[in-house]
């Protein structure tokens, strides 16, 4: 294994377990956050350059969330990013792997628990490959 696919791995390692902890502090999800960054880009506009009154800048503002909020094209929560991001992953450790979908199908859902103990055991992993390829 090349150091550039081991970084690539280790990127999507630290992708994962920062939608992890997104999912455990429950934050607000990504369409939500998308309309509301999406309304406040439009509410800017209307406010300073075009010089809307309050009326029709918020008219504007509250379309521009919405469109957003259902328009949106990528997952519709964190858990849902979650799942895409380690479905997608080919793993190093597969054991560890397949004991992780294991304990997550079980509760027909994402045991983050697991996820965690996963993420470790792939660092781990990925470690032990990295000081191979020295």
């Amino acid at each position: 294994m090349k150091n550039s696919q081991i970084t690539d791995k280790l990127n999507q390692l630290r992708a994962i377990a920062g939608i992890a902890q997104r999912c455990e502090c429950r934050d607000i999800e990504p369409h939500t956050l998308a309309g509301f960054v999406a309304a406040n880009l439009i509410a800017l506009f209307a406010w300073t350059i075009f010089e809307l009154s309050i009326s029709s800048g918020l008219i504007l503002t509250a379309t521009g969330f919405v469109s957003v909020y259902i328009t949106y094209p990528f997952p519709r929560s964190w858990k849902e990013t979650l799942d895409c991001l380690v479905t997608a992953y080919e793993p190093v450790d597969i054991d560890s792997y397949t004991i992780m979908h294991e304990a997550t199908d079980g509760l027909d859902g994402l045991n983050l628990q697991a996820i965690r103990v996963w993420l470790g055991k792939e660092s781990n992993a990925l470690s032990k490959v990295e000081t191979e390829c020295r």
